[in-house]
């Protein structure tokens, strides 16, 4: 069955942006203006994904989604967005279980990404070469619920980057989420941002360089400070001779940008599989 998606907003053209979009996916699009609009069509309906925004003429898009999850069996997951985005909102929709908090302007191709994960959406996913992406399909945590998930998710999908992701902005619009949303979730996943940044931006210059038989990470990295480079290849463990050392399987077990009990790194490297273990010859 195609899922249902319902997209709670008082701005028509966003609405209608959605719809258009997403049914071209293959999904049942259902729209509301409102909080009240939004329950009864909750009420009425089986809903298998929400979007809803913060700002609404009668309440909060927080009050609707608790509302339309009330006595249910099925949590359907939600995505909050919103132009008036703060730290405590961002927090408070983390905890109520959203599967993302974005900042408006919305990115559809970021929204059907998140679907084709949680409800079954079978647009074909953007990718980059073969070549140029060593991680090929295995670039998303499915189902992010937590935010040591989102975390990782976020991570994985930077990997495709065509360029190095230097500032947390970079990498936060890449993905399609605020910068806000972004250092939050890397905060409740108990991770710095600038080293969820950093461990980030290493762990894409080494895959890139173990794929082109390369091994040598630098060829990777936007730095053109000598010192910042050596600061950054000491903490991936990569004192000497980065350039033979730096394997995914040797910056996975040397780095410290992240703890090794990290739940974010333990999903990470699960999701790389092999590639953790690959190396140069």
């Amino acid at each position: 069955m195609n899922p249902v998606v319902l997209i709670v907003d008082d701005d028509i053209g966003t609405c209608e942006t959605f719809k258009f979009s997403l049914e071209h996916d293959g999904c049942v699009v259902l729209t509301a203006g409102s909080v009240a609009e939004g329950i009864s069509c909750a009420e009425r309906n089986d809903i298998d994904f929400l979007l809803v925004d913060l700002r609404l003429t009668d309440g909060s898009g927080l009050d609707l989604v608790r509302s339309a999850r009330k006595g249910r069996r099925h949590r359907p997951p939600f995505v909050l967005m919103s132009g008036y985005l703060t730290v405590a909102i961002s927090v408070e929709a983390m905890k109520l279980g959203a599967i993302d908090v974005l900042e408006k302007p919305v990115s559809v191709d970021y929204v059907s990404t998140l679907l084709r994960g949680v409800a079954g959406v079978n647009r074909p996913s953007r990718r980059v070469s073969s070549a140029d992406s060593p991680l090929q399909d295995r670039t998303e945590v499915s189902r992010p619920r937590s935010a040591p998930e989102r975390l990782a998710s976020h991570v994985l999908r930077a990997l495709e980057a065509p360029h190095d992701l230097k500032t947390l902005n970079q990498w936060a619009r890449f993905v399609g989420v605020s910068y806000t949303s972004l250092c939050e979730v890397c905060r409740l996943a108990q991770v710095q941002p600038h080293d969820a940044r950093d461990f980030m931006r290493l762990l894409r210059a080494v895959l890139k360089a173990s794929a082109a038989g390369s091994c040598n990470p630098e060829l990777y990295l936007d730095i053109g400070d000598a010192r910042t480079l050596r600061t950054l290849f000491r903490r991936a463990g990569f004192e000497k001779q980065p350039n033979l050392e730096a394997t995914p399987a040797a910056f996975l077990h040397k780095q410290t940008f992240l703890n090794p009990h990290n739940e974010p790194l333990l999903l990470i490297k699960r999701a790389l599989g092999d590639e953790g273990s690959d190396g140069c010859h």
